[in-house]
């Protein structure tokens, strides 16, 4: 039995949330305090009981007034190994509201997730979306991503990160061996950080799910990622990218249908052999392009302007 307990901070609920933690009550594997108005000072209390918990698997605190002061309280808990190792699987600290309500997680809070990630070596799933978080908390995220053996999704969507982020993630990429799924939706990188994040893609072969809609990548960015998975042939294992809202015209994802016909060797994708072999090509070229807006090919290309979840191609562990 698996048990999701939801309650704000200074509730009966909440004492006795703590109580269940601090005895390591088997069937508590799962807290939301989601919109529950944990703070810092609920932050205290929270890491207290999670400092020899060996129970908890998932904890959602999105929406709860979380600063860097808080988190770093809960990360010295969390990744202290000298009482009991963590256990914690999936760490949720999105939110879609603006501090107090939203977390300000910020750079220092983004230094503090990145220490966990060093410490925490049951950590599966991070989610830090909408929390402040500039390149500085990027590049330090992206350096613990890089040697992280546990790691196998990171969203980091709706922050602040521009190609200077973008480069030190691309590198994490290039290193890690068990990223799944990486989400920079709604950040601010342009096509000089798509290309080191394509960089990043020509050595990986564990992503699967690359989410970097609603930034300013644009053809030029479609064209170094096409490139890149060329390049990596049939290592790469991306079976989604999402692209949307990036000004993408047809002229990128013919980039990117083209380097899937190289890729692929022409199997099953080019058209009969005619008397012209310039106008075969040309409608084969257009008939790949129709494929990939479809979906109909691997690496799905999503052209829409809404985040897909991260698990869409990432198995949760």
């Amino acid at each position: 039995l698996v048990c999701m307990k939801m309650g704000a901070y200074g509730s009966k609920r909440f004492r006795e949330d703590i109580e269940a933690l601090k005895s390591n009550d088997p069937t508590l594997q799962s807290l939301n305090y989601e919109r529950g108005g944990l703070g810092d000072e609920g932050a205290r209390a929270l890491a207290e009981a999670l400092r020899s918990n060996r129970t908890l698997r998932r904890l959602q605190l999105g929406h709860c007034g979380l600063t860097a002061v808080g988190l770093r309280t809960l990360v010295r808990a969390l990744g202290d190994t000298s009482i009991t190792p963590c256990h914690l699987r999936r760490l949720d600290l999105s939110t879609s509201s603006a501090p107090p309500l939203g977390n300000a997680v910020g750079d220092n809070g983004a230094r503090c997730l990145a220490y966990l990630l060093r410490r925490a070596t049951s950590l599966r799933h991070l989610d830090a979306a909408n929390c402040n978080i500039g390149d500085e908390g990027a590049v330090s995220l992206a350096q613990a991503v890089a040697v992280s053996k546990s790691l196998r999704t990171l969203d980091l969507s709706y922050n602040s990160i521009s190609d200077i982020g973008a480069e030190q993630l691309g590198s994490a990429l290039g290193s890690t061996h068990c990223l799944q799924g990486l989400s920079l939706w709604n950040n601010r990188i342009f096509h000089s950080g798509a290309e080191a994040l394509a960089n990043g893609l020509a050595a990986n072969t564990s992503l699967r799910w690359l989410g970097l809609g609603c930034n300013h990548i644009g053809d030029e960015g479609v064209k170094a990622i096409a490139i890149a998975l060329l390049s990596n042939g049939r290592q790469s294992r991306l079976v989604w990218l999402a692209l949307g809202g990036n000004k993408v015209t047809d002229k990128g994802v013919e980039h990117f249908a083209v380097a899937l016909r190289a890729q692929q060797g022409n199997s099953g994708t080019t058209a009969e052999r005619g008397e012209s072999g310039e106008m075969t090509s040309q409608r084969s070229q257009a008939s790949l392009s129709e494929q990939v807006r479809a979906g109909g090919l691997r690496p799905m290309l999503e052209l829409g302007v809404t985040p897909s979840h991260l698990s869409v191609a990432v198995e949760e562990t």
